[in-house]
């Protein structure tokens, strides 16, 4: 057997392999005696920031797919590790705020981590403060949702929660995305705009109110950008009068997209597509409100409409408001009529009315006749060439098996698609 009497000697050097040394005793210097050496390879270089930019939004993308409620804070974690991802994170952490006002004190810890989304999103003091000491920050808020349901606060607690929704507004000169959640009577959304005044609000692109009150629809004046609204459902009209004298006969901006609810005034509907005839692409109404308009004076042709969504509102037949609107829409490509129940019946001369370039009907819960669909269907090539789409959600407990299966020849004949 093999016996070294003679101490090893290991040295690692980097980016190659231990090597092993046999020395003898008197061979010995005094820097082979000394206690092992390790050289390490020099420090890794940083990443580029290009790559920790693609880093940090594939990481976003990812935990939004599937765990959209928990993005930020993973996005918060991946800081955490580097203070030099920050940069690239903020724009992703700020970019989308939710400020959700309750009666319980959502700072206190304990609280917060019950729920992770309200530790991130519902902060408002924390958010606040931030603002006052990063003014930047505010900069980057693109969408903001101010839940001001105040059905579960005290009386008071309004005039608490006015300044702050004043200052997080004031505090994002660039969101271009607002929302906000408020009870059934409007007040909470009124308080959050009654403080709006010229250039606090210009640079606004869409809106959301879910109950909306008067005031709010009174500031709508200092918001010219806007190209999608959404106000439903409105408050008790008859609260405020069927839309007051007061307020503008016509809005300063061009809207793209308007969604309304079942009970908004002839009179706010005229206003706020004053200057939209050739900008509206999507209409959102109910037969409520365009029943108001037949009789009055005629609004101009929408031009560029091509998405239609009207909604049926119970004991009254919607047949007539929908005949007087439907010539206004000469570029419409698809038409959905809406109701609560199958006791509406869709008269015989409605779907005729529809323009040349409808190309989807869709009838949700509305009664329509075998005969209507057969005869429609047989005009096609002449009336509706680009016609591709039926859809028919509703009552057919008149139709027979024959009824059944010619109005499908005849849609198959025609080459158009139907779906019951």
């Amino acid at each position: 057997m093999l016996t070294l009497n003679s101490p090893l000697s290991f040295t690692i050097r980097a980016h190659r392999l231990p090597s092993l040394r046999r020395s003898s005793p008197s061979a010995m210097t005094d820097a082979e005696a000394s206690p092992p050496i390790t050289e390490l390879a020099s420090p890794a270089p940083r990443l580029p920031l290009e790559l920790l930019a693609i880093i940090i939004e594939q990481a976003a993308q990812l935990v939004e797919a599937q765990h959209a409620r928990f993005a930020k804070l993973w996005i918060a974690r991946l800081c955490l590790i580097s203070k030099s991802l920050l940069p690239f994170a903020r724009p992703l952490l700020y970019a989308d705020i939710w400020v959700r006002y309750q009666r319980n004190d959502l700072d206190a810890v304990g609280e917060a981590l019950d729920d992770p989304e309200q530790m991130v999103t519902s902060n408002d003091r924390r958010l606040r403060r931030a603002f006052r000491t990063k003014p930047a920050l505010g900069t980057l808020v693109r969408r903001l949702t101010l839940d001001l349901r105040f059905d579960f606060f005290d009386e008071d607690d309004e005039d608490r929660v006015q300044p702050a929704v004043d200052q997080i507004i004031r505090s994002c000169p660039n969101l271009l995305h607002l929302d906000i959640i408020s009870f059934r009577d409007g007040a909470s959304s009124e308080s959050a705009l009654s403080t709006i005044t010229p250039g606090w609000l210009s640079q606004l692109t869409k809106l959301v109110i879910e109950h909306v009150g008067e005031e709010a629809v009174a500031a709508l004046q200092y918001m010219p950008s806007l190209h999608t609204l959404e106000l439903a459902p409105m408050n008790d009209t008859s609260q405020w009068g069927e839309y007051p004298d007061s307020f503008p006969d016509s809005y300063p901006f061009s809207l793209h997209d308007l969604q309304l609810s079942s009970n908004t005034p002839p009179k706010l509907f005229r206003a706020l597509v004053s200057n939209s005839s050739s900008s509206l692409h999507t209409l959102w109404t109910s037969t409520e409100t365009l029943e108001g308009l037949v009789g009055a004076k005629r609004l101009p042709p929408f031009s560029n409409l091509q998405d239609l969504v009207v909604m049926c509102t119970d004991d009254q037949d919607p047949n007539p408001a929908i005949k007087s609107f439907l010539p206004l829409t000469p570029s419409l490509t698809r038409f959905q009529c809406v109701a609560d129940d199958d006791e509406l019946d869709l008269a015989d001369d409605v779907l005729p009315r529809l323009p040349r370039s409808i190309e989807t009907i869709e009838i949700s819960a509305v009664k329509v006749s075998a005969q209507l669909l057969s005869t429609f269907i047989k005009s096609k090539a002449s009336r509706h060439p680009n016609l591709l789409l039926l859809r028919a959600e509703g009552e057919r407990e008149d139709w027979s098996a024959v009824d059944l299966i010619g109005v499908a020849e005849a849609f198959e004949k025609a080459g158009v698609k139907l779906e019951f």
